[in-house]
């Protein structure tokens, strides 16, 4: 089937019935648009094609419950959701990486301080058992 000529209108209704022709005449219609945009908002190669790749497979595997009134603005909207969605996550795993900092931090502090009291508890036990008569501390043993 020969797409080329069809309107993007048309395309979506051919590419809601699952016509892969027709998601195909999107594609080649698009990436490239889509991919520019990407790459000029998030200024590297290897993102930008990750983006718009996967801002077509998504397309794809929703192509039965998505509502798109033109191809363009919602391929576009589409691409500013996945560009923020990205940051988000970026965002999130930094905060991620800083608590984990923190908490390593702290629990080496906490793990100081428990061996530290430790030490002071076995000395006190220590001093404690030898100020016993002296057959006392032979059943503390």
């Amino acid at each position: 089937m020969n797409c080329r000529q069809l309107s993007d209108d048309e395309l979506i209704v051919l590419f809601k019935g699952s016509c892969q022709h027709a998601f195909k005449e999107m594609y080649l219609r698009y990436w490239q648009k889509v991919y520019q945009v990407a790459y000029k908002k998030v200024h590297h190669k290897e993102l930008a094609e990750e983006l718009t790749q996967n801002l077509f497979v998504e397309l794809w595997r929703r192509r039965e419950t998505v509502t798109i009134n033109s191809l363009s603005a919602y391929l576009f909207g589409s691409l500013k959701y996945c560009i923020i969605n990205h940051y988000k996550s970026l965002l999130v795993q930094e905060n991620y990486h800083n608590y984990v900092k923190a908490s390593a931090n702290y629990g080496v502090v906490n793990n100081a301080d428990y061996l530290l009291m430790l030490n002071e508890l076995s000395d006190a036990l220590t001093r404690g058992i030898a100020l016993l008569p002296k057959k006392r501390p032979k059943c503390l043993e």
